[in-house]
């Protein structure tokens, strides 16, 4: 899908030039649709890394799974009130503690059944997770795009997307609107091209 969708994207950028550059430059892009089972996981390391540089977030995370690796169990059975210091020690705040432990019990109680990953509409994903405790709109966002591989997200909490579309928008002497509806109904991939072109220091 990843193909035809990039080209969509040439087609529609064709009258803006800064855009089409790069969208070419970038070449294709894809999201993959993740596996169900993956989804804790995914969003433990979620709350791991809010408000977190991508190092330090990989260093507590690293800590975590090697405690799950010394217990030999999976973090889904270890988050309970028995392992819950132990697994803050390794450099969670109360706040994301609870978020994960509040994660496990939605799961379990099944918040979040299978209806999530077969759901075409991203709102309901992203209120599905927003209604859990310690997931704001970004987190939501970021899942509905990365974990569900939904075509169509933009996240306007995402300071990097934001800067990115200024320059963008500034370059093409156009409103900001009008990046936004051209690449509908594919600004996932939109995102993917502005974290990139942002990445590979194009965007500047």
């Amino acid at each position: 899908m990843s193909k035809p969708i990039h080209k969509h994207l040439l087609t529609a950028s064709a009258s803006l030039p800064h855009l089409h550059q790069l969208i070419c430059h970038n070449g294709v892009l894809q999201l993959q649709k993740r596996e169900p089972a993956e989804l804790f996981e995914y969003l433990c390391q979620t709350v791991v890394g809010q408000q977190l540089s991508n190092k330090a977030a990989e260093t507590i995370w690293l800590r975590i799974t090697g405690f799950c690796e010394e217990k030999d169990k999976p973090l889904f059975q270890l988050l309970t009130p028995r392992y819950a210091e132990k697994i803050r020690s390794c450099g969670l705040s109360r706040a994301k503690l609870k978020a994960m432990m509040g994660l496990r019990d939605a799961i379990k109680q099944g918040q979040l059944n299978e209806d999530i990953h077969t759901c075409q509409d991203p709102q309901r994903i992203i209120n599905a997770i927003t209604g859990l405790w310690g997931f704001g709109t970004w987190s939501a966002e970021m899942a509905a795009l990365f974990f569900f591989a939904q075509p169509d997200i933009w996240s306007e909490k995402d300071a990097a997307l934001a800067r990115g579309l200024s320059i963008l928008s500034s370059r093409e002497h156009c409103h900001e609107q009008v990046l936004l509806d051209a690449m509908r109904p594919y600004r996932s991939y939109f995102a993917l091209h502005v974290w990139r072109g942002l990445d590979q220091g194009n965007l500047v």
